[in-house]
């Protein structure tokens, strides 16, 4: 995996991580990749909907009847959230099966369920086997929220940069922030903070000129270092 190029894109929502992940694959060659993908499938396979209704920032919020309990074919799920709902209110509330749910809600409980049943680092490790089996050399990470993510991709990718952006003028601050309180904390880890300026691809170009010459700096020095330790090791390698 070492061979590989990771550029990991961390920020509240809003802070243009996907158009700048869409940058880096339209006129770099990264391919793109989101810790949040399987998820997405797995929530549209149970629910059996489109993956779209988990795609549209307009719906995130927005309570929807075809994410209805009643209608998940996952009853380990189901069973789950019961659990939850028993242990918070001493019972499943009355027409708990029927309740609208917004796909905000029902990725983060279904996250949560499938990391008790296959492990904390379940989407993490899953993601990281997909970037080593896509064959790209080259790989962009848009959504990085928490800190096994960040540790992880520095300790499976060792040509790698972590990248925390922020808008001025972001819509969806407030809401981001309650939902990414550990951001303040994360954005210590990135390698490279960046301010936003706007959506037009001549912004969006010079941040990615900017982001792209601080990857190779970062890749040169730890060549250098690679390089320095070995040679103190005496062992040979080659360029």
């Amino acid at each position: 995996m070492d061979k590989i190029s990771v550029i990991g894109l961390m920020g509240l929502p809003g802070t243009g991580k996907s158009s700048l992940a869409s940058m880096l694959s339209i006129k770099a060659g990264y391919k793109q990749f989101a810790f949040a993908d399987i998820l997405k499938d797995q929530c549209a396979q149970v629910f059996g909907c489109s993956r779209l209704l988990f795609e549209d920032r307009g719906l995130k919020n927005y309570p929807l009847y075809a994410l209805r309990y009643a209608d998940c074919s996952d009853s380990g799920f189901v069973a789950f959230m019961r659990g939850k709902a028993e242990k918070e209110h001493g019972q499943a509330p009355s027409g708990f099966l029927l309740h609208a749910r917004t796909p905000r809600h029902t990725m983060q409980q279904y996250s949560d369920y499938y990391k008790t049943v296959n492990g904390e680092n379940y989407y993490r490790d899953w993601l990281f086997t997909a970037i080593y089996c896509s064959g790209s050399p080259l790989a962009v990470i848009s959504d990085v929220r928490y800190e096994a993510e960040v540790q992880g991709i520095f300790t499976r990718f060792k040509d790698s940069t972590i990248v925390h952006l922020t808008r001025e003028l972001n819509p969806y601050a407030e809401e981001g922030r309650a939902k990414h309180e550990s951001d303040a904390d994360l954005k210590n880890f990135a390698d490279l903070k960046v301010s936003m300026p706007g959506e037009s691809e001549a912004e969006l170009s010079a941040v990615l000129s900017r982001v792209l010459i601080h990857h190779a700096e970062k890749g040169n020095v730890q060549k250098l270092e690679r390089r320095a330790k070995l040679i103190f090791e005496n062992t040979t390698i080659s360029c």
